[in-house]
């Protein structure tokens, strides 16, 4: 928690919709790009309208 970007990384806070058992951070600064099938296992889900502001977050700072 201590490394993340307020107003560009995302906090999120376990509820029964996300699934996480923990407060985890959605590092829009530190991505990575892996295969499907290199996921052995789901921890949790980013809701529609957390998933939509992070994609435009980004966009924004990637154009400028």
């Amino acid at each position: 928690m201590n490394e993340q970007i307020p107003g560009f990384d995302e906090v999120l806070i376990p509820t029964s919709t996300n699934a996480l058992k923990q407060t985890s951070v959605v590092r829009l600064s530190n991505l990575v790009a892996i295969p499907p099938t290199d996921i052995v296992q789901i921890i949790g889900r980013v809701p529609a309208a957390t998933l939509s502001a992070l994609k435009q977050r980004l966009a924004d700072h990637l154009t400028g």
